[in-house]
């Protein structure tokens, strides 16, 4: 299965924009400027996660336009706790 990370970093920290891309160019393919395709799901949650570290947002989408998950509900399911998975319509099952 194919997923589609969208994404904006704000600001003008160089050094985390630097590592986003680095960490993007290894685990995903260009598809368009500042969307990436993944075919792995951990590798999507951590471009996401290192994304939200430098301060940017984004959302990913399973490459049939259904919603995977939003950066609002992964930042909330890294300060829960390990554990919860993301169903495809976003929600946290336990």
């Amino acid at each position: 299965m194919a997923y589609l990370l969208i994404f904006d970093l704000k600001g003008g920290n160089t050094a985390g924009r630097r590592r986003v891309n680095r960490y993007l160019r290894k685990a995903a393919r260009r598809v368009q400027q500042s969307v990436w395709e993944f075919k792995d799901l951990r590798a999507l949650m951590g471009a996401a996660r290192l994304i939200s570290a430098v301060g940017g947002r984004a959302m990913a989408f399973v490459r049939g336009d259904a919603l995977v998950l939003e950066m609002s509900e992964v930042r909330q399911v890294l300060s829960d706790a390990s554990g919860k998975i993301s169903s495809s319509k976003g929600r946290c099952l336990r």
